[in-house]
């Protein structure tokens, strides 16, 4: 079995379902779109929870969901929400070991502003921004077989980044970098200088749009580092290119609950099948169904099964159908 280790943030949400709010596309060459509320008064919602999230975090359970070992390397602070947040964790069988629990910081939050399944975020960090290359236990490397980099938003994050890639440079160990769009405008770069070492590379549109300077998704997939190399484009489904040749597909979603970690489910969810099984396709076809389930539900963690997402793809089997581009 393969072990992954997902390096990134694990938080708290609170998710503020709002209204039929008014929304502005700027823009859909640069993918951009603006959500307005009046500010200078209340605004009422139509629902309000605490959840847990975090890219990282949520790549994790899907990992776990899907029944492969998963340690995650993240930091909290040593508070309520930081408990909180690992014992989420636990019951999700996700591996704790190498969260780092910080006295003096908090642990980090965000803010899900959720219309029609579509949201905006406010984050704060927290004690993740302060996860450095001190924090970072080589026996984490060491045991994984692949590392998953995702949100690294603060310098500090970088130099653990940087710490990292060297050891599993190393010690030969598979690399999958799933940036956020955060962490790619502060450091594009940067991060362009490491595309021969990344095993599989996913973004989503946005993110790829950003990296690569090209805004059409099938363009900016060629232009991505990577063996493997896969692009996520909401409902235009999305993109996978390796050997040479890019493939499509179509997304199964049906009502969009909420698309909090749904891209983060994919994440996992290709990981899972692309290590286990080494094809490509298979693993596109596995991780647009758990995208798809993911998106139904409120809450940014996959909650479902094995056996699910298999029920899942045999009923949306024409809809999961991968095309050669």
């Amino acid at each position: 079995m393969t072990k992954f280790l997902v390096v990134g943030n694990a938080l708290v949400d609170v998710v503020a379902c709002i209204h039929s709010p008014t929304t502005i596309e700027i823009d859909s060459k640069t993918v951009e779109k603006i959500l307005c509320i009046n500010f200078a008064s209340k605004t009422e919602l139509e629902d309000l929870r605490v959840k847990f999230g975090g890219s990282a975090a949520n790549t994790a359970v899907t990992l776990c969901a899907l029944g492969s070992q998963t340690e995650l390397a993240t930091a909290v602070g040593n508070d309520d929400f930081g408990r909180m947040v690992l014992q989420d964790l636990g019951k999700a069988k996700v591996g704790t070991k190498y969260c780092e629990k910080l006295p003096g910081k908090r642990t980090g939050m965000s803010v899900v502003l959720l219309a029609g399944g579509e949201k905006s975020v406010l984050t704060f960090h927290g004690a993740f921004s302060s996860l450095s290359p001190k924090h970072l236990n080589k026996q984490a490397i060491e045991q994984a077989d692949v590392i998953i980099f995702t949100s690294l938003s603060s310098p500090e994050n970088f130099q653990y980044f940087l710490k990292a890639v060297g050891l599993c440079r190393k010690l030969g160990k598979k690399m999958v970098f799933a940036p956020s769009i955060t962490m790619l405008r502060a450091r594009a770069d940067e991060f362009r200088k490491f595309h021969e070492h990344f095993d599989v590379v996913i973004m989503n549109r946005e993110e790829a749009a950003l990296y690569t300077g090209k805004t059409d998704a099938q363009t900016a997939l060629r232009a991505l580092p990577g063996k493997v190399r896969v692009i996520t484009d909401g409902a235009n489904g999305a993109f996978l290119h390796f050997g040479g040749e890019s493939f499509h597909i179509n997304t199964a979603a049906r009502k969009v609950v909420d698309s909090t970690g749904a891209g983060d489910a994919f994440t996992g969810a290709f990981c899972q099948q692309y290590y286990s099984h080494g094809d490509a396709k298979r693993a596109l076809a596995t991780a647009s169904a758990v995208a798809a389930l993911k998106l139904s539900t409120l809450g940014a963690h996959f909650k479902n099964t094995t056996a699910d997402v298999e029920k899942f793809k045999k009923k949306n089997a024409a809809t999961l159908k991968i095309s050669k581009r």
